[in-house]
């Protein structure tokens, strides 16, 4: 310090008046083991002090606190520890890569919705996706990212009634869950996804085992009932109708998301036409009631939804 000559100047020898404490410190070390690794130790040095210095603008007497808290990495040679500075830069320059996607997209989203709904509404409807999507801890990161505009125009569009359709692959299953899960932090929200068969809803590729992707040790699940239970209280529940009156088993439930993915594999139009009396919301409530559907053409259903 003695070489910085003008913070040595500035610096009063003499402590403020009624400062803190001038230097509190603590050093933890411990060993690290990853599976298959010898043991690296580890320290953690945190540090609070309090500086006297002159303000430069009233030259006043003034303390200024400082705070450190750093972990230290000891490794065996510096090739290990060059090794180890590449790895942390390629980590850094990753997330940075992901995270400049990620809001080129949102603006691309953004942009897709604002001509949808020009003026103040479009600005509302970003607003809407932000908070619930974006924002939202509960969407894995990567398909945050990957977000389309269409994806986004479906999620933002609060009408009763909306199908999303399309070829296979265009993210409709995706986007289904992504709208189930937009207020799970609602305590009053429940929401319903629903396959034609038990097959379909168990397929591997499947939306339900998508959801155990995102969800698995972060939200309850029962698996009896195909339900995740949110720590707000929130649902998002998996079904099917494989029986023609398999409908009659949601009598006397409340939902305010239902979703059914590829909706003409369902022959029945009571199947569907049923579940509009099972979409309410809490009194007071402002939760949006949506019925959505995705959908490709053909199947048993075509000539209902076409």
């Amino acid at each position: 310090l003695v070489e910085m000559t003008r913070l040595c100047d500035s610096c009063h020898v003499a402590p403020v008046p009624n400062a803190p404490d001038r230097v509190r410190w603590s050093a933890r070390g411990e060993q690290r083991r990853q599976a298959g690794q010898t043991a690296h130790a580890w320290l953690r040095l945190t540090l609070d002090a309090n500086v006297d210095l002159t303000c430069q603008r009233c030259l006043s007497a003034v303390t200024v606190a400082l705070a450190v808290d750093r972990w230290f990495h000891f490794v065996e040679g510096e090739e290990r520890a060059a090794a180890l500075d590449a790895e942390l830069e390629r980590r850094r320059v990753e997330a940075e890569t992901a995270a400049l996607t990620r809001e080129l997209g949102r603006r691309k989203v953004f942009a897709h919705i604002r001509t949808v709904y020009p003026g103040p509404e479009g600005d509302d409807k970003c607003d809407l996706l932000q908070r619930t999507v974006y924002d939202n801890q509960w969407i894995p990161d990567k398909y945050k990212t990957g977000l389309t505009p269409k994806q986004g125009e479906f999620l933002v569009y609060e009408g009763r009634e909306c199908l999303y359709g399309g070829s296979a692959g265009g993210g409709k299953s995706i986007s289904a869950l992504i709208g189930a899960t937009q207020y799970v932090d609602d305590p009053g929200y429940h929401a319903l996804i629903l396959r034609r068969t038990y097959k379909q809803l168990a397929k591997a590729d499947s939306i339900l085992n998508v959801s155990k992707e995102w969800f698995y040790g972060k939200v309850k699940w029962n698996g009896d009932n195909y339900t995740w239970t949110f720590p707000s209280g929130a649902t998002i529940e998996f079904g099917h109708m494989e029986g023609p009156n398999d409908h009659l088993n949601y009598q006397g439930a409340v939902f305010q998301f239902v979703c059914y993915d590829e909706l003409t594999q369902f022959g029945d139009e009571q199947q569907y036409t049923f579940l509009f009396t099972r979409l309410r919301r809490p009194l007071n409530s402002k939760l949006p009631i949506r019925m959505r559907a995705t959908s490709n053409p053909g199947g048993p259903g075509h000539s209902l939804v076409f």
